[in-house]
């Protein structure tokens, strides 16, 4: 797991957010549809901007607000869903 942290403001109010991004090795991948679903299942979280997920490597990277979402929660999010996280 690799984490990279930079803040900016989103033009929301003028608030700054932490913007954290995460990536993820991910084990149990097998298929594109697998791909697609956590894809789905990691977007309608909030505080999440942005996921890119590779299946040939097995990469999740995830963009997220760190003030509303810890890296822990995306990592627990996928372990339930039957996901190996390395």
């Amino acid at each position: 797991m690799k984490r990279a942290m930079k803040w900016h403001n989103c033009g929301k109010g003028g608030e700054d957010m932490a913007a954290e991004t995460l990536v993820l090795n991910i084990g149990g991948m097998s298929c594109n549809h697998c791909k697609m679903e956590m894809e789905k299942v990691l977007r309608t979280l909030d505080g999440v901007d942005d996921v890119q997920i590779n299946l040939e490597t097995g990469q999740a990277t995830v963009s997220f607000d760190s003030g509303k979402l810890h890296a822990e929660d995306l990592q627990a999010l996928l372990s339930e869903a039957g996901y190996e996280i390395h």
